[in-house]
């Protein structure tokens, strides 16, 4: 029987001060995983209030848990069973960053606001995580100047460990000398239904905060609609479960790597959960603004390829861990705890078998 250890992850929990060098999150909510869940899919996003200096690195030690394989984190593994695997890895992947390469000479070629780093395995506990240089008057600003994004930079690093053992996973930041706030980003423990943990994060004027929040993997009941429909999406299968019944779709759910979100194809997972035939008007497309309509439960929910925002009967939102809707082989593929939340549908996640479950 595989062991169970408890991830604890929160969204959105920084601790700040006027004076604080980086905010420091989390990219996904937390649960109980299965000993040897890979946990590649969850980011550290860290976003620099201060000059990064040329050179900088943190150190990153994770307990109750086991770092990948470098080939695995470089992504020139070709063991496919090698815990963690991903063909592409889980370097940065918007430019091919030597670690040399200063600010100036990489930014302006990249169309996004997530900053290079370079991860190296020190032991099975520790990472090391080279940073490229953020100049101070971009630190906490945007990058509209620079390549055009009205964003603040930020570094997404990946999550390059899986579970081991049993308990909490806890994982701490050393700054290394840099201007980036260190300290336990990841600790605490369950009980019945809610979590009460305190997170400190060491800042030039060292805060703490304690938050409280509702421990949950799944949608809550009070906001879900019943479907008959039991659908089972899993990342890179072409087939469909639909209450027990296999169906193909020709595009398979992916991980979406600059997220690490999980896509679904929107037309065959909705219809699929209300029933409607392929070619219903549930879902409709618009060519020119490229945005998918679904049209259910008297509501109208949007989402056009390219934006990380959803609209819900004319309210836009901003998606969880900077996610976006995206077109690939023809199909619109969506985040799939945005559109289940959306339709209203309660929402599962198997982290072993790397599905998504709708009821």
């Amino acid at each position: 029987m595989k062991k169970i250890a408890l991830f604890l992850c929160f969204v959105m929990l920084f601790t700040t001060s006027t004076f604080a060098a980086s905010t420091n999150s989390v990219s996904r909510d937390g649960g109980a995983y299965k000993e040897y869940t890979p946990l590649g899919f969850i980011t550290f996003n860290i976003h620099p209030l201060d000059e990064v200096t040329t050179g900088s690195s943190i150190i990153l030690t994770f307990e109750t848990a086991k770092v990948f394989d470098q080939s695995v984190i470089d992504g020139t593994s070709t063991d496919t069973n090698a815990l963690g695997y991903n063909s592409t890895g889980y370097q940065y992947s918007y430019y091919d960053w030597n670690s040399t390469q200063g600010f100036y000479d990489v930014m302006p070629q990249v169309s996004t606001n997530q900053l290079p780093y370079k991860i190296r395995k020190i032991n099975d506990n520790q990472i090391e995580v080279k940073l490229i240089n953020v100049p101070s008057n971009y630190a906490g600003g945007n990058l509209l100047e620079i390549n055009g994004v009205n964003n603040e930079p930020y570094y997404s690093i990946p999550c390059v460990v899986y579970t081991y053992g049993t308990g909490d996973v806890k994982v701490t930041i050393d700054s290394n000398s840099s201007t980036i706030s260190g300290g336990t980003i990841l600790s605490g423990s369950t009980n019945s239904g809610k979590k009460d943990t305190t997170t400190t994060v060491a800042t030039k004027e060292t805060t703490t905060e304690t938050t409280t929040e509702a421990v949950s993997e799944t949608t809550t009941e009070s906001n879900v609609t019943k479907f008959t429909n039991t659908v089972k999406a899993t990342v890179g299968s072409n087939v469909l479960v639909v209450n027990n019944s296999n169906y193909t779709i020709d595009t398979a759910p992916f991980i979406q790597k600059s997220s690490s979100s999980t896509l679904i194809p929107l037309r065959a997972v909705t219809t699929s959960l209300t029933g409607k035939s392929e070619n219903s008007d549930i879902v409709t497309w618009d060519a020119e603004t490229k945005t998918a309509t679904i049209n259910y439960g008297g509501n109208k929910i949007q989402f056009t390829a390219g934006s990380e925002y959803v609209t819900i009967n004319g309210k836009s939102q901003k998606m969880a861990y900077g996610v976006y809707a995206e077109i690939k082989d023809s199909r619109m593929f969506v985040p799939f705890r945005t559109l289940g939340e959306a339709v209203g549908a309660k929402v599962d996640w198997d982290a072993e078998t790397k599905t998504a479950i709708f009821n």
